[in-house]
């Protein structure tokens, strides 16, 4: 699988979550996740990692942190502190 998170497009950023399966490459299949913006702010250049147990791959974690956004047409000063944990099943 491969899963994305945020970005931004033209003066608008991001709060996307895309998940792309790639078992099979003849059928890829994507779909978006509902991320809710009150909670977790859209964002780019933030950084991810990526964190498991080769023992459980079902305990898969993605950790989001800091990144910058925009407000309306204003780029913010700064970054955001924010870290968003996300559960992902491989």
């Amino acid at each position: 699988q491969v899963i994305l998170f945020g970005g931004s497009h033209h003066e608008k950023t991001l709060n996307d979550l895309w998940v792309i399966n790639l078992d099979n490459l003849k059928n890829v299949r994507m779909y978006i996740v509902n991320i809710d913006t009150e909670t977790i702010f859209p964002r780019f250049g933030m950084s991810t990692s990526v964190i498991y147990d080769a023992n459980n791959l079902s305990a898969a974690r993605i950790m989001i942190y800091g990144g910058s956004f925009f407000n309306d047409s204003n780029f913010e000063d700064g970054v955001t502190s924010e870290l968003v944990v996300l559960k992902v099943s491989v």
